[in-house]
């Protein structure tokens, strides 16, 4: 029988690996941070005219954001101020992290939100409210992950 004898340390190789996996970790992160963000700013710049909605305490516009979770934490936020409408962002940060607790399994995700009770019922009235944003971001999202793994 031939007897074949590694000429590598297999630590070393779990260590190049664990770091593989790691950097790949962290590219995807930030390719969901501007996914993400494009998302937001696209869903909070929408007027009325193009399909959203309008402003009168700002409010709903100010609780749209995101967080990313990684290794059952929050590591990253993104809840523009506006000059008004400081509850809303308020709402829409507690609301993200409230579904972050429920989602978390340890996985990285991006949470989009519009944090505002009242979301719902405006998006079934017919105005955009994060929903038009969706589409968007499985597209993104398809091609920043195709280029990064490059």
């Amino acid at each position: 029988m031939l007897k074949i004898t590694a000429d590598f340390d297999f630590k070393a190789l779990d260590r190049h690996f664990d770091q593989f996996v790691e950097d790949a970790k962290n590219k995807l992160v930030e390719t969901l941070k501007v996914v993400g963000k494009k998302a937001v700013d696209r869903s909070r710049e929408k007027t009325k005219v193009q399909g959203g909605f309008g402003n009168i305490t700002w409010n709903l516009r100010g609780s749209i954001g995101y967080v990313i979770v990684k290794d059952h934490g929050i590591i990253d936020k993104y809840f523009p101020p506006l000059a008004e409408g400081d509850l809303g962002t308020t709402q829409g940060i507690k609301y993200a992290e409230e579904i972050a607790l429920l989602l978390d399994d340890g996985d990285i995700m991006l949470i989009v939100v519009a944090g505002m009770e009242y979301a719902y019922y405006v998006e079934a009235k017919g105005f955009d409210v994060i929903s038009g944003s969706e589409g968007h971001m499985e597209s993104e999202l398809r091609t920043a992950l195709k280029h990064s793994i490059k």
